[in-house]
């Protein structure tokens, strides 16, 4: 499934939020919401929140917009975490027939559920992950510590996270598997979806590149080789600029290709790049142009206008944006089904 399956959206448990402040908006921690056995409290939410809000400045927040935003931040996460904890329930509780074979003990494995040894080795990659976020242990038992937490009950505290972020995506994956025969796109569907919204098929204006990167700190060496390549004649400029690319850019992915970036559409790079990159003329020398990754010397080939795609140029995109469509509808029918099977009790999101 890709990035825009339904089952996404209530997915991501914010693994990399651990070591988030634990009452960053909170003054107390109430129950907003019981799932089962189980609750979601208003530290849970705000920890989800939390990268919404620190992308905001704190102007930003303080204004009725902002405060809209994170206020419809923390109900859709609200969902999602209600969402999530009825799926696992249900992947907890097995295929039909399993618990009845499970206290006649007669089912092995609940194939619902994954296999522990699978949870502890992704526990472990993602600890090591988190790890060397920080210059030595001391610095990260430091963070830890400040939250109040030891290692092993971080360990333990990620552990859970982990096993649910498993149960989860593989629970999706079978429930996929489930409803794939009645989820078919017909080409009548296709077409009729992709006559109504052609606007999202799209292509954008593109621009094909070349760059050559330098370091954040080497912006003279930058200058120095723009004014070397514009020092030589117009015919020579893109050879040369290949062979500079090859020995110098710090972009190994592009640099044995002579900094060859390709064709970008609009809004698909950095807004720095495509700022200078679509207003120069073809066959032209730019920059040196900043982005988070340093400084960029541009080669502009040409460009192209944007233009609609014909259907058969991108019927495999509709028929997978069909399916995903259907596929939510169904999912969203079978969570509904959840609802009326397992308690649950909304109390709001209450900071």
């Amino acid at each position: 499934m890709n990035a825009t399956s339904p089952f996404r959206r209530g997915a991501a448990l914010g693994l990399a939020l651990l070591l988030a402040p634990a009452l960053r908006a909170a003054d107390s921690i109430t129950i907003v919401a019981r799932v089962g056995s189980g609750i979601i409290t208003s530290e849970d939410v705000t920890e989800a929140v939390a990268p919404v809000v620190d992308a905001m400045t704190p102007a930003e927040l303080a204004t009725p917009e902002g405060q809209k935003k994170v206020a419809e931040a923390r109900s859709e996460v609200l969902d999602n975490m209600i969402d999530q904890k009825l799926v696992i329930m249900a992947a907890k509780e097995g295929p039909d027939g399993y618990a009845d074979a499970a206290k006649d003990n007669k089912a092995l494995h609940n194939p619902f559920l994954p296999d522990d040894s699978d949870i502890e080795a992704q526990m472990e990659k993602v600890f090591d992950q988190t790890r060397q976020r920080f210059s030595d242990e001391d610095a990260f038992e430091a963070a830890l510590a400040k939250e109040h937490l030891s290692v092993p009950e971080y360990r333990d505290r990620l552990r859970k996270r982990v096993r649910d972020e498993m149960t989860f995506e593989r629970m999706e994956k079978i429930k996929e598997q489930e409803f794939r025969p009645s989820l078919a796109v017909s080409a009548g569907e296709a077409l009729d979806y992709y006559n109504a919204h052609k606007d999202e098929f799209f292509q954008g204006p593109e621009v094909e590149l070349r760059h050559i990167l330098f370091p954040s700190d080497e912006l003279a060496r930058a200058r120095h080789f723009l004014a070397v390549l514009r020092s030589r004649p117009a015919k020579e400029r893109k050879a040369l600029f290949i062979d500079l690319a090859r020995k110098y850019s710090a972009d190994a992915p592009t640099k044995d290709q002579g900094g060859l970036l390709g064709w970008i559409q609009k809004g698909q790079s950095w807004p720095e790049i495509e700022k200078v990159a679509f207003a120069a003329p073809d066959d032209s020398l730019a920059g040196p142009v900043r982005t988070t990754a340093g400084w960029h010397l541009l080669y502009i080939e040409g460009h192209r206008p944007g233009r609609e795609l014909p259907f058969d140029a991108v019927k495999t995109d509709v028929d997978n944006v069909v399916y995903q469509k259907k596929l939510h509808k169904r999912i969203k029918e079978w969570i509904a089904e959840l609802k009326t099977k397992y308690y649950v009790q909304e109390n709001g999101t209450a900071e």
